[in-house]
């Protein structure tokens, strides 16, 4: 299969989605659909014993630092409160096809008293009519004075009531055969797990709201005196897949990056750069808050797997940072080198592909995957750019190998490329079946550097040998023989 990197943009606009394709439009074998990947166009609804995927399985709502389990309370059926009484409390709600709900997940006691809304709906529907690209929005709901459910409006703004910063939101939802490849969210502590249940994806997103300055237009993004309509408290999340009808990603990605942020005006997806090992990120908003005097900073954080690190970024793979002297295992990952090579991986924040802006970075390993933050930036629209700046010491291919063979053993020798510098070298049948590699034990005498294979059977074979220092690779170097 033909590996594809195409460029994607996913941009989170208010009821506007970009479709994802890559480049050109046209589709790609490597993300073609199976039998039935298809979202399904109404909201999911409950799970039920004859609805079990593209469902919501779960709900629940952490309130005072209690875990909650939430139940479906259908529109027409009183909530109660913690005495069993059934609560009588009706709210303003937009009152529009769109807004009004079959109704909504809450729990015995929810604090109707004190709260503006009377338990969540949890939207999961497709993000727009044209894509399977999917959202899930958590909104603050309750009944109207005529018993309808329905989104709760804000009396003063006349938008969404904001949602609790401290009203922390599990929902899992079991997909069917549609495959998550990355979601973005507005929110804060987001975390995204997924399992497979047979042949079910089944996902969980969890996180807190954020204050979410909303835009009167997408003008608004771009404009450095545009001020904010609102900024309510917001949870949710675009999930885009890696196959359906509108594929997403690079072959061979884990599936498991996420992003978030409170810029979602233009909010996107990563575009991925493979000449300069690049990837950008978009996040806007309005520049001033709601009072036309503060002024709204913005926060990025991306979730990347070590395993999309070394696929992107060439950052070494686990069994070679294995290899590395002072190497340290950390939950199977070989994490030391990955913790040296967060120095080579830099994020910048502009204003535009080309103009650089002020703002607090970091890239940090925390055993299994890199954590990319960029945080106290302004708006409106600002481009996030996270590469590989290999510093000056960075391992260099190796300017000359030279193979010999004795009997059936193969030997490589070359000069040593560096200090504190170790040697992938591996060799591996040229049959074209055959996907074993056996690696060559390698010593260093002086300057040279010799690697040598076990016994080999006859026949033809690939020979690479790649410098690794700090976790970076080195382009690797090749050869073929054969034996006899």
């Amino acid at each position: 299969m033909k590996k594809r990197i195409p460029r994607f943009r996913l941009a989170m606009a208010v009821a506007l989605l970009a479709v994802i394709s890559p480049p050109g439009g046209n589709p790609s074998p490597a993300g073609a659909a199976v039998d039935g990947a298809r979202l399904p166009r109404a909201d999911f609804p409950a799970c039920s014993a004859t609805q079990t995927t593209y469902c919501i399985s779960e709900v629940v709502l952490t309130d005072g630092g209690v875990a909650r389990p939430a139940k479906w309370v259908p529109t027409g059926t009183a909530t109660v409160d913690s005495a069993g009484a059934a609560n009588t409390k009706t709210f303003t709600t937009f009152g529009t096809s769109a807004t009004n709900y079959p109704g909504r997940w809450s729990y015995d006691g929810f604090p109707v008293a004190t709260r503006e809304f009377d338990g969540v709906y949890v939207k999961v529907a497709p993000a727009n009519e044209f894509t399977d690209t999917m959202s899930v929005n958590i909104e603050p709901a309750g009944p109207s004075a005529t018993g309808t459910v329905g989104r709760i409006k804000d009396p003063v703004t006349n938008r969404v009531t904001s949602l609790p910063a401290d009203l922390k939101v599990r929902v899992t939802v079991r997909l069917g055969e549609l495959n998550p490849a990355v979601t973005i969210a507005a929110g804060s502590d987001v975390s995204v797990t997924r399992v497979l249940d047979g042949t079910v994806q089944v996902m969980t997103f969890e996180g807190n709201p954020t204050a979410v300055a909303q835009a009167t237009s997408t003008a608004d993004c771009d404009s450095s005196t545009s001020v904010a309509a609102a900024k309510p408290n917001q949870l949710y999340a675009i999930v885009a897949f890696k196959n359906g009808r509108d594929p997403f990603g690079v072959d061979g990605m884990t599936g498991d990056m996420f992003i978030t942020s409170n810029g979602t005006c233009k909010l996107s997806t990563p575009t991925w750069n493979a000449t300069t090992k690049s990837m950008d990120f978009t996040s806007a908003a309005p520049h001033f808050a709601p009072d036309g005097t503060t002024v709204n900073t913005g926060f990025y954080r991306a979730i990347v797997p070590a395993a999309d690190a070394d696929l992107l970024f060439g950052l070494k793979s686990l069994d070679a940072v294995a290899s590395t002297p002072g190497s340290v295992a950390t939950s199977g990952v070989s994490a030391q080198g990955y913790i040296s090579a967060t120095k080579a991986l830099t994020v910048e924040v502009r204003d535009t592909a080309d103009g650089q802006v002020t703002a607090s970075r970091n890239v940090s390993f925390d055993g299994t995957r890199f954590v990319v933050t960029a945080t106290g930036f302004t708006f409106s629209t600002k481009v996030l750019r996270m590469k590989m700046g290999l510093p000056p010491n960075a391992p260099k291919k190796l300017s000359k190998i030279t193979t010999t063979r004795s009997k059936n053993r193969i030997s490589v020798k070359f000069t040593k490329a560096g200090d504190n510098t170790s040697y992938d070298a591996y060799i591996a049948s040229a049959k074209a079946k055959s996907k074993t590699r056996i690696k060559l034990s390698c010593k260093t005498v002086g300057r040279v550097v010799t690697c040598t294979s076990k016994p080999l059977t006859n026949g033809s074979w690939s020979l690479s040998v790649t410098p690794v220092k700090d976790g970076m690779a080195a382009t690797s170097s090749t050869s073929s023989v054969r034996i006899p």
